[in-house]
């Protein structure tokens, strides 16, 4: 088998990779967080939608200062 030489990637490609994983990451970090704050909307709606009160006050009679 004959030897090749192997070039090593120069500077400017490996920044530019990096650079293009970078700004790859912050936007699925970015849309993970939208999501989740979206989700998060919808499950407050959703709870105060759902809530029932569990106990109706009756009013209170009025009364005089001296007693009944």
């Amino acid at each position: 088998m004959p030897s090749e030489d192997i070039k090593a990637p120069s500077r400017r490609s490996l920044v530019t990779v990096a650079t293009a994983a970078v700004l790859l990451a912050s936007a699925v970090v970015g849309y993970g967080f939208m999501t989740r704050a979206q989700s998060k909307q919808e499950v407050v709606q959703w709870t105060n939608t759902q809530a029932i009160p569990t106990v109706a006050l009756a009013p209170l009679p009025a009364c005089s200062a001296r007693g009944p």
